[in-house]
Formats: structure tokens, C-alpha cells, sequence
């Protein structure tokens, strides 16, 4: 009797330690192995960020983890997921990816970690997955793309306009006012005896020709010169309608406008007064290429930051190619030599009904032997460079 009952008791402790086992999960159907599948991949990331969403399939419950900081050419980007974990199921996770601001892509990488057999980190499955902001650029009308640098606070082309406008057809003669030309180079630069001055000092000329240039490179380099109602989009600029142009696209891509006063100054930190219209000088020192020397911008910090500064010259009101030359008589700068001295490039803000606002270079040996660039006004029908500025800056 005392048998039967210690076995009977022996059996029902078995069974209540079965029973305790099956509540701690040890009976547990086993979980399926992990697996992420049917991911909709973040692509096609533009350079200005924002939000962007990646959706999976999980079957088991899941974490998410990534760098808050990347730093990428001395620039640091900060980067957000949300929400870090979920339940297994169909998960979307948003990534929150920055504009960037340098010159090459930012690369980013995130993991997702699908918890492993008892829903813990051990034995966990992990996944990574990456996305990229390109570089900035943007595409014109005739599928060139343009390199750009975000300065002054906001992005502009680092590279001269070679759009050509529908139906037209790019000139070799600045006289024709076709108010569409090719760019020119200088050559047979010569620096010549002129007089003596009233105490008796030589006084020294320089000199050179313009020539047309058609070639693919210097027109890649260059671009081409327009006049303001070619590059304000098509119109008639004139005393009825000139101060309704500031900001226009004109020519520019979609989404990016020909630069306004504004955008000058805050690029070159200074513009100068104009007593006749009672407009005051302009002055920002937090520009880029700003130098107080200079009182302006200064050549070489606007290549120094990215601007890439190329001396097209201009065909002085639509007449002549300009032949102002770089010298020894007017700048310090050897690698400048032989290159345009003067330099407009176009705006979109109205001066009067013959001049617009515009940013130019100066070359003196007393005063800017580096060269200074500043805003100033030009005749509307000169030919000049067309660099284009985004609409909207990202924040």
C-alpha cells in the first residue's frame, strides 16, 4: 500500500512539474527562424534630405540602430530613426536624413536586429542596410549637370550656365545684339610704353585681343553669355516692368532662380551704394568670400570655399567683348595672368530700366591686386555669365 502511494505521489509530481515547464514556455511551439523580407529599400535621396520611410516584414520582434553623427569631409550630418523597435509584423521605420552641405555623397547605414529565441538579444539576427545623400548638383534643361556648394545660405551652381534657349543658336559676333554668345579667351596680351606722367614716371598700357571660343572645353569651362532678356527667361526688360524680375527662374532649372541683390551680398558680403537712387551700400562680414581689406569679397576666398570663380569676361553692352586684361600692372596674382579682368555675373534684381543688379570683379594694383568681387549694377544688355541659386535652402 505504502508503494502504490509514493508511486501515486511521485506521478502527480511529475505531472505538476510538467504542467510548471509548459508555463515557463519550455513546451513552446519553437519560433520560426528569423527572417526579414519584402523591404522597400529608401533610393533616389536628394541632396536637400528629409524623411524618407523603409518598410519590412519581420517575424519576430525587432530593433533598429544606427550612427546619430556622420562626418564627411569635416562636415558633421546628424541623422534620426523612429521608432527604434516594434513587434513582428509589417514595420515602418522613418529615417530622417540631412541636406547636405559639402562636396560628396554622405553615406549611412542602419541595422535591424530581429530578436532571437527567447525574445532576447542572444542568438539575435541581424541585417544592415544603407542609403546615401548624393553630392549636390542639379541638371539643366539640355541634361548638363552642374556641380554645386551650399554658401551663403544656400546652394549655388559652382559652374557657368550652358544652357542654350529654345530656338537660338549661339553667336561668334558680340555686336549682332543676338543677346546669345559664345565665350571668348584673350591672347596676344601685350604690356606696352604709353606716356610719361606729369613727374616724369613711365606710364605702362596693357593690351590684348578677344577671340571667339566654340570648342566644347572653354565653353564647359565659360559657359556661354547672355543678355538680360535672354537669361530673365525670353522678355523685354525695360522702364515699365524692371523691377519685376527679381528671383525669376528665367533659365535656370526648375526649382532654382537667376541670384537676386540679396543672394549676391550674401555671397560677396558687400554692394555698393547708388547716391543717384538713394540706395546705401550693403554690407555683410559673415560672408564667405567677405575680407575687410578688400571691403568685399576677395577672389581667392571664393575659391577657396568652393565658388569656383571662372573669369568669363563680358561683352561690355552687347558691342564688344570686354579686353581688360590681368597684368602685372593690375594684380599680384601670376596663375591670374592673361585672364579677364572684368567679370559680371547676372541678377535678376532691377536697377533702372537700362542696369541690373549684378556681381563683378575688380583687379587694381593699389587696392585689389588679388582681385575683389562685389555687387554693382550692369547694362541689361550686356553678355554676361549665368550662375543659377536654389529657390528654397534647406534648413
Amino acid at each position: 500500500m505504502k508503494k502504490y502511494l509514493f508511486a501515486m505521489i511521485a506521478l502527480a509530481g511529475a505531472l505538476a512539474l510538467a504542467g510548471c515547464d509548459k508555463e515557463n514556455g519550455e513546451n513552446k511551439e519553437p519560433l520560426p527562424d528569423p527572417e526579414i523580407t519584402n523591404e522597400v529599400e529608401i533610393k533616389d535621396i536628394p541632396f536637400t534630405g528629409g524623411e524618407f520611410t523603409f518598410e519590412f516584414d519581420a517575424n519576430r520582434d525587432w530593433t533598429v540602430t544606427g550612427d546619430a553623427e556622420v562626418s564627411v569631409g569635416g562636415v558633421t550630418y546628424e541623422f534620426g530613426l523612429a521608432p527604434t523597435s516594434g513587434e513582428a509584423g509589417h514595420g515602418k521605420i522613418t529615417v530622417t536624413a540631412p541636406a547636405n552641405k559639402g562636396t560628396e555623397p554622405i553615406e549611412y547605414s542602419f541595422t535591424l536586429t530581429l530578436l532571437g529565441e527567447n525574445q532576447t538579444s542572444e542568438d539575435a539576427y541581424t541585417k544592415e542596410f544603407q542609403l546615401t545623400v548624393p553630392a549636390p548638383s542639379v541638371t539643366d534643361a539640355n541634361e548638363n549637370t552642374y556641380k554645386v556648394a551650399y554658401l551663403g545660405g544656400n546652394y549655388w551652381m559652382t559652374e557657368n550656365l550652358r544652357t542654350i534657349p529654345d530656338g537660338m543658336t549661339a553667336s561668334e559676333t558680340p555686336a549682332d545684339k543676338s543677346g546669345f554668345w559664345y565665350p571668348y579667351t584673350l591672347t596676344d596680351v601685350e604690356i606696352y610704353f604709353d606716356k610719361k606722367d606729369k613727374n616724369g614716371n613711365d606710364v605702362y598700357k596693357s593690351k590684348s585681343t578677344a577671340k571667339v571660343a566654340k570648342d566644347d572645353a572653354t565653353i564647359k569651362a565659360q559657359g556661354y553669355l547672355y543678355s538680360a532678356n535672354i537669361y530673365l527667361g525670353g522678355i523685354t526688360y525695360g522702364e515699365d516692368n524692371y523691377t519685376t524680375f527679381e528671383g525669376v527662374q528665367g533659365i535656370c532649372p526648375k526649382g532654382w532662380h537667376i541670384p537676386t541683390k540679396a543672394d549676391f551680398v550674401a555671397l560677396c558680403g558687400f554692394s555698393q551704394s547708388a547716391n543717384a537712387a538713394g540706395i546705401a551700400e550693403e554690407k555683410d562680414p559673415t560672408a564667405p568670400f567677405y575680407n575687410e581689406q578688400y571691403k568685399g569679397g576677395k577672389y581667392d576666398n571664393a575659391v577657396e570655399c568652393g565658388w569656383n570663380p571662372v573669369l568669363s569676361g563680358v561683352n561690355f553692352n552687347g558691342t564688344a567683348y570686354n579686353t581688360k586684361v590681368i597684368t602685372k600692372l593690375n594684380s599680384t596674382k601670376e596663375s591670374l595672368f592673361e585672364k579677364q579682368a572684368m567679370t559680371y555675373w547676372a541678377g535678376s534684381t532691377g536697377y533702372s530700366e537700362t542696369q541690373v543688379w549684378s556681381m563683378m570683379t575688380t583687379f587694381t594694383l593699389s587696392a585689389y591686386p588679388e582681385g575683389r568681387i562685389h555687387t554693382s549694377f550692369g547694362n541689361v544688355t550686356s553678355g554676361v555669365p549665368v550662375r543659377c541659386v536654389m529657390d528654397k535652402a534647406a534648413e
